[in-house]
């Protein structure tokens, strides 16, 4: 009588869990910092990958309602598209200057600000202007700095993962501006902003 051959029961995949337990594909309790198993037969738990991933999803233009407020803003904005975003590349990975700030300051006026002010910035940075012609281009850049972080606080009543995309967002063009103008410790402050909300 021929035996028949035994199988080895399936078992689905040790995909969640610590290192150690997916690593000898046992079921992982899940325990926070340490899982009880591995305690329980004297291994090492060795942690928790943090499976939580940043998602960038860039949604095509909207028809911009034109938010400019005047020939002057929208000639910055101009500038910002078609020069800074290719000289600022090398300070952000990815399409972040090209696509995603393009995209949102159709819809977020704070974004729009932001951009115009590291628009100003970028370009008296680039000319290297005397303290006295950059006064008035200084005074406008503080104008649209201001007026991001007031739009920025009305936006971020939004839901709660648009306001955070919206604030990283703008964060990361105020610390760039902090950069151009030398202001390492304001830009220090921006920068501990975002990796605050990253964490969350």
């Amino acid at each position: 009588m021929q035996q028949r051959k035994r199988t080895r029961a399936s078992h689905p995949k040790v995909r969640t869990g610590c290192h150690t337990c997916k690593a000898r594909r046992v079921k992982c309790d899940e325990q926070q910092p340490n899982c009880q198993k591995c305690l329980n037969t004297g291994r090492k738990c060795e942690g928790y990958k943090n499976n939580r991933e940043w998602v960038i999803v860039v949604a095509p233009p909207a028809p911009m309602t034109d938010g400019f407020e005047d020939d002057r803003s929208r000639r910055h904005f101009d500038y910002f598209r078609s020069l800074a975003v290719y000289d600022l590349s090398w300070f952000f990975e990815g399409e972040f200057l090209g696509s995603l700030v393009l995209s949102e300051s159709h819809s977020s006026a704070a974004v729009r600000h932001a951009a115009i002010a590291l628009s100003v910035s970028h370009e008296d940075f680039k000319n290297n202007l005397t303290v006295a012609a950059m006064a008035p281009q200084y005074a406008c850049a503080a104008q649209h700095y201001s007026k991001a972080i007031r739009n920025l606080i009305k936006e971020t009543k939004d839901s709660a993962q648009e306001s955070r995309m919206r604030t990283l967002t703008c964060g990361l063009l105020f610390i760039s501006i902090e950069v151009l103008r030398g202001n390492n410790i304001a830009a220090l402050h921006h920068l501990e902003g975002c990796l605050k909300i990253v964490r969350e």
